[in-house]
């Protein structure tokens, strides 16, 4: 079932949420700057905060009480234009849309359909365009040129003194 998230479901956001990043991006293993930033970045205050934000919307995929995926969307977000390829350089921040900040699904569910089900359920919620960004690396590149969204930038990124390179997609309005 998918539903908005409300402030029962924290705790298991933090959980999977710390689970999902690390399963991603700690490809080498647990080092120092990871650890860090998961334990203060991916807490149940940090989710309540968001469900307290109206610029956020928070939606999740549960069946039988189990968590199995999430899709955070912030509302206020604008794609940053200076990273887009020359074919899309002409679009504005609100051609693109709302931001998807996360979508992640447990491992073990992957494969099931959650994703596309959180991204219908924001379409039809929302009824706009919307851009995410995913590492270059993360194997979610393939699931979001499955689903038809436009690859139109990188955006790159300092974080524990490595460049990061994130692939920028917008899914465009119907």
């Amino acid at each position: 079932m998918i539903r908005l998230a409300s402030d029962s479901d924290c705790s298991n956001l933090a959980i999977l949420a710390t689970l999902v990043w690390i399963n991603t991006y700690a490809k080498e293993g647990i080092k120092q700057a990871y650890s860090e930033f998961v334990l203060t970045q991916f807490t149940p205050d940090y989710f309540r905060s968001l469900l307290a934000n109206d610029r956020y919307r928070l939606w999740v995929c549960e069946e039988d009480d189990i968590l199995q995926g999430f899709a955070l969307i912030n509302l206020d977000s604008a794609i940053p234009t200076a990273c887009l390829s020359s074919d899309y350089a002409h679009l504005s921040a609100k051609d693109c849309g709302f931001e998807v900040e996360k979508l992640y699904v447990d491992s073990r569910h992957q494969g099931k359909g959650i994703g596309k089900r959180l991204l219908q359920a924001i379409e039809q919620s929302l009824k706009q365009p919307y851009w995410l960004d995913t590492w270059v690396e993360n194997d979610a590149n393939g699931f979001y040129q499955y689903l038809g969204l436009a690859s139109v930038g990188i955006r790159s990124f300092d974080f524990s003194g490595h460049r990061i390179d994130n692939n920028l997609y917008v899914r465009f309005a119907d």
